[in-house]
């Protein structure tokens, strides 16, 4: 009998316009590097997508049976809501039908967060506060 080893995957999401820095690719490594995992990326466009977008992209996720994990380098709140909210409560229909418990359809959902902030000057004179490169967390 052929044994089939199951290779889950984690989603990258990450906008044109951002890059990874070397920190936070060290911490998806290390979070995930006892598993075997494929990475995909989601690359999305640089001016974003419309809330339908958003959605089909969702979809897609929700329905790829690898998929375990999603990690948002870029931030995009509608699609970290619906995410977290299918992770915990995607089949609360067929739990009520078969009065079940509540189990949700098994995605991590993580964010990337750095409470550190630069002062940098601008060229005009003007000082903003800007993230650091390091002190990344993925909560």
């Amino acid at each position: 009998m052929k044994s089939t080893k199951r290779i889950d995957k984690v989603i990258i999401v990450i906008n044109e316009a951002h890059l990874l820095l070397t920190e936070q690719q060290e911490i998806i490594k290390n979070k995930f590097n006892n598993k075997h995992y494929d990475y995909e990326n989601l690359s999305v466009p640089m001016g974003g997508w419309n809330l339908e977008q958003m959605e089909d992209e969702v979809q897609k996720i929700k329905n790829d049976p690898h998929c375990n994990h999603v990690v948002f380098v870029s931030p995009i709140p509608y699609m970290i809501k619906r995410l977290s909210y299918i992770s915990g409560y995607a089949h609360i229909d067929h739990c009520r039908l078969a009065n079940g418990p509540l189990v949700g359809n098994n995605t991590f959902v993580y964010v990337f967060h750095n409470d550190k902030r630069e002062k940098k000057e601008l060229p005009n004179g003007k000082i903003i506060q800007a993230i650091a490169k390091t002190g990344w967390q993925l909560v």
